[in-house]
């Protein structure tokens, strides 16, 4: 009988190796805690939203990032279930669904469509930046763009005239209400359909003219406006996003312009993602958002160059039918344009 042979040890690991096997665990176990707490954090800010809608000023804050600071709670539905983590699987089923609920409409597939036998043209908005942009390069992105319709804010008399000058034969039919004082408030409008009629208006605490015109197309008329609210700085009160009050009083007054019985767009850069107050005014008015309906993504389009979030919008009514939609380059602009087929159905 042989000799029963002594257990082998492990060699005992040297003071660094246990120290960075120590590290190592300590990091593991802080980076799982804070995809916990981040887990809780995107719930409770779910929930928040659900329970207060976005009345507090933090909720509208945090509402201009929402889709993608919620866009982790997709990620990190399978942690708590990897983990055993029983407790957590209900808070992060919550905040993927609640992300889903807000933003997965834009990823579906989409059919615009439009009815052959109506007239159809395509229509654009584009915050043209005169302050910082170059004229020429702004022509060329038009120019590519190719919309019948494009409805222009932040318009300055300088870029007035050059758009004029190098438009005038592709686009007939313009609108110019340049601010000399202000390159952010002025307004214009290019159409190669005759423009009928226009009318201006203001609203109070808000320097910004806002443009109402008629068009002929193809002997159906159409209502078009260009507005152009405030961004959401803090207001005279001290409250962020306080200026969202001059916003909807833009929106009411642009929504009771709007002829019911004639197909009738809002273009705007309306200084507002989908998930502030005032975008729901619109939507209970009846209007639908090009982008909304038709897009897919995010169609973000400020700033230019990264952009993170979506304040440019096309709005129509129930009798215009929209078509396809896009958001383009927008040349030396710090916002990209949106453009949108769409058919006009009468009234």
């Amino acid at each position: 009988m042989q000799p029963a042979l002594p257990a082998l040890s492990e060699p005992a690991l040297p003071q660094p190796a246990r120290s960075l096997r120590r590290g190592g665990r300590w990091w593991g176990r802080l980076g799982l805690a804070t995809l916990d707490l981040a887990l809780v954090g995107l719930a409770l800010y779910a929930l928040l939203r659900l329970a207060l809608g976005n009345d507090w000023w933090v909720l509208r804050a945090g509402g201009t990032f929402a889709h993608w600071g919620l866009l982790p709670a997709l990620l990190l539905v399978p942690l708590p279930f990897l983990r055993r983590r029983w407790a957590l699987a209900p808070v992060a089923l919550f905040s993927a669904v609640a992300y889903l609920s807000w933003f997965g409409g834009l990823w579906l597939p989409k059919n615009p469509g439009l009815p052959a036998e109506a007239p159809a043209l395509t229509v654009m908005t584009f915050n043209i930046a005169s302050y910082r942009s170059d004229p020429e390069r702004l022509v060329a992105a038009i120019r590519t763009a190719d919309a019948d319709v494009v409805a222009m804010q932040e318009v300055s008399q300088g870029h007035a005239a050059e758009l004029d000058r190098h438009l005038a034969e592709r686009y007939p039919h313009r609108v110019f209400l340049p601010d000399p004082l202000n390159t952010v408030t002025g307004k214009a409008l290019l159409s190669r359909y005759p423009i009928t009629r226009t009318e201006t208006f203001v609203v109070p605490w808000n320097p910004s003219l806002s443009l109402e015109a008629w068009l002929d197309v193809e002997g159906q008329p159409l209502q078009l406006l260009n507005i152009h609210p405030p961004p959401p700085l803090i207001n005279a009160q001290g409250e962020l996003f306080g200026h969202h009050f001059t916003t909807e009083t833009i929106l009411a007054e642009a929504l009771a312009r709007l002829d019911p019985d004639v197909p009738s767009i809002i273009a705007c850069d309306c200084n507002l993602t989908d998930q502030h107050p005032p975008y729901a005014l619109l939507e209970a008015a009846g209007l639908r958002d090009a982008w909304r309906q038709n897009g897919w993504g995010f169609g973000n389009s400020f700033p230019a160059g990264w952009p993170l979030i979506r304040i440019d919008y096309l709005w129509a009514d129930s009798l215009v039918r929209l078509g396809a939609v896009q958001v383009l380059d927008g040349g030396s602009s710090d916002h990209r344009p949106v453009r949108a087929e769409v058919a006009l159905l009468g009234g």
